[in-house]
């Protein structure tokens, strides 16, 4: 089994992200988000780099020198190519003097011939060669002069650039990118350490529930051999048949009767299926629970619900322990049904008194407080703080899955889970 590993990190090309190794799953629900802040920090970086790398082009070209410099290169390179045609008319003209003299020694007794004739042969050939190499020459210097007239037109469209270029407007934006991405590095830092709790979180109970998988499919897989065994053995032929089918079944599934095995298996797969789902559960409550950390902006209190632990009516003291743990960076709205001014015997005014920094509601009488905590939640961030399951509302069962945050009052504790909360209070007035 291949160990699993969770890994994340802004890489330079902007590719970022908790990954498993050995799946392609991202169990972690940060890393979609720590992907856009990557690629948008690089996009960044990346139109820094640009109009960094314009100013140094600006900061570097001389415009008052720069077309003349070219122009200097291209007149030097047309003098060159004019000595080297001049040359190459030189050349054609030993070749074709040579030429006659090359003739001329056939014609002529050796006695009689002059030393040139008679070392024409040897003259004419390195003439040849000589023109040929001049005749290369030009070719290159033409080459070049060509290049050089390009040059100057584009030294001159270089310059008309440069004329042009807002360099007061470029450092602006410059400096206003520098900004962005010094705080931008700070977000994603930040964020990539909230994800790396969470991958600290995650990989033991995704260890696991990948090594549960992979035992549970491996199982399925040879269950499903087994029975493929069974059904050859019902059609086998002769002894020798079913014979072939047990050894074949000792080899693949350790048990030479497929039958046997697939009953001595099947509650091993029962148990490893309720393992997955076990972990499944468990990987998804890990996640919501980072989850709303972040997310839950808006919390409405069932006020009337948490006066209570189980059936004992304890008033306040949950409320008022758990009131400073629910209000940091969230509104807090507390909905009272309306019997609770004639059980607690306080007025709604008292009890705004009771949980300062929240909002508190006592519903009407006429008003059912668990229906209107249902319909104030029905927003995006925003979730209700109850132990009750609101059964009497299944048309919106919907938003009591999805937005009930759970609390457990047991005697002198309030726990909310999905919110890191785990607190002792005390029941003094």
């Amino acid at each position: 089994m291949a160990s699993v590993v969770c890994v994340f990190a802004l890489f330079e090309n902007g590719q970022a992200g908790p990954r498993w190794q050995d799946t392609g799953v991202e169990y972690n629900h940060l890393a979609a988000r720590a992907r856009l802040l990557a690629d948008a920090l690089n996009a960044q970086r990346l139109e820094a780099d640009g109009h960094r790398e314009q100013l140094g082009w600006y900061d570097q070209l001389d415009p008052e020198t720069a077309v003349a410099d070219a122009e200097a290169e291209a007149a030097r390179l047309e003098r060159h190519l004019d000595e080297q045609r001049n040359a190459l008319e030189v050349a054609k003209a030993d070749v074709k003097r040579l030429r006659l003299l090359t003739w001329a020694r056939l014609y002529l007794p050796a006695y009689i011939a002059s030393e040139s004739v008679r070392n024409s042969g040897t003259a004419y050939r390195k003439a040849v060669a000589a023109l040929a190499g001049t005749a290369a020459r030009v070719t290159a210097v033409e080459a070049e002069r060509s290049r050089a007239v390009t040059a100057v037109a584009e030294k001159r469209d270089e310059v008309d650039r440069h004329q042009q270029f807002d360099k007061t407007a470029v450092v602006a934006r410059l400096g206003e990118l520098d900004a962005d991405i010094a705080s931008a590095t700070l977000e994603y830092e930040a964020f990539e350490a909230k994800a790396m709790i969470l991958d600290g979180k995650l990989a033991p109970v995704v260890s696991s529930l990948l090594k549960a998988t992979h035992e549970r499919d491996d199982l399925q897989d040879k269950i499903d051999l087994a029975r493929g065994y069974v059904a050859g053995l019902d059609d086998a032929r002769d002894g020798a048949a079913r014979y072939r089918i047990h050894q074949a079944a000792e080899r693949d599934l350790g048990n030479g009767k497929p039958g046997r095995f697939i009953t001595q298996n099947r509650g091993n797969l029962d148990r490893l299926e309720r393992d997955v789902k076990k972990l499944e559960h468990r990987v998804r409550d890990i996640v919501r629970q980072d989850e709303l950390q972040t997310d839950v902006r808006k919390l409405v209190v069932d006020g009337s619900n948490l006066c209570h632990a189980g059936p004992e009516m304890i008033g306040l003291f949950a409320l008022r322990a758990l009131r400073p743990h629910l209000v940091e960076g969230r509104n807090v709205q507390v909905i009272f049904d309306a019997t609770i001014t004639r059980v607690l015997g306080k007025d709604e005014q008292t009890l705004q008194s009771d949980l300062p920094d929240v909002e508190v509601h006592v519903a009407d009488s006429r008003t059912n407080a668990d229906k209107l905590i249902l319909r104030l939640v029905d927003e995006p961030g925003a979730y209700v703080l109850s132990n009750d399951k609101y059964r009497d509302y299944p048309e919106m069962k919907d938003v009591v899955e999805a937005k009930r945050i759970n609390v457990e009052i047991i005697g002198n504790r309030a726990i909310v889970d999905d919110l890191g909360i785990d607190l002792t209070f005390t029941r003094v007035r």
